[in-house]
């Protein structure tokens, strides 16, 4: 009897700890697909004020693929350091959406993908409605941080003999082994966690 009383007073407890935590909702609804088809609303992004990071992404742009495979990489580390979870938002159109469940098959991405085929959160939030774009918010969804494009790894120089060869670049950067660096979004997280913390 005394550990159910016991045991009664901690759920309460909690569930009230739970009630009492204000939780910010994500400031733009639109209804998006998830991978399944369902229909699901962006107000229930949420992290539990925690980070979140966007990415628009297309399935026929190879840079939004080497920012997933270089996200997929670091994601672990992330989520344990700080919180982070990333929404993939993908703004290819219907005809599409077949080719781009099967790249997310193949590459295995961790990251829950929506479809904005209208691009109705895409121009909420997007600064030009290109891709690769992150948005990375705080975990009361104030905007942090908005990048357009990747900062490559590699580039390409043409040769003396008029060959084309892919070199290094960045490579003072820990993320030198991955396509793309990632210093920039880490720097981000890292102010949005110290603040979070002081």
């Amino acid at each position: 009897m005394k550990k159910t009383i016991i045991f009664t007073l901690f759920f309460f407890y909690f569930l009230l700890m739970g009630y009492a935590q204000k939780r910010v909702e994500f400031p733009h609804e639109v209804v998006l697909r998830d991978t399944l088809n369902k229909k699901y609303s962006s107000k229930l992004f949420y992290n539990f004020g925690k980070p979140i990071i966007i990415e628009f992404f297309a399935s026929y742009c190879s840079p939004c693929i080497s920012q997933l495979n270089s996200f997929k990489e670091v994601y672990k580390d992330w989520q344990q350091q700080y919180g982070v979870k990333i929404i993939v938002i993908s703004v290819d159109s219907r005809n599409l959406h077949k080719k781009t469940l099967k790249m997310i098959r193949k590459h295995q991405w961790p990251f829950p993908f929506y479809f904005d085929n209208d691009r109705k959160l895409t121009h909420k939030i997007s600064a030009l409605g290109g891709t690769p774009e992150t948005v990375i918010y705080d975990g009361d969804f104030n905007i942090r941080a908005k990048f357009i494009g990747i900062k490559s790894n590699s580039a390409y120089k043409i040769n003396k003999d008029g060959s084309i060869a892919k070199v290094r670049v960045h490579n003072n950067n820990k993320y030198r082994h991955l396509a793309c660096d990632l210093t920039r979004y880490e720097e981000v997280l890292k102010k949005i966690t110290k603040t979070h913390v002081d």
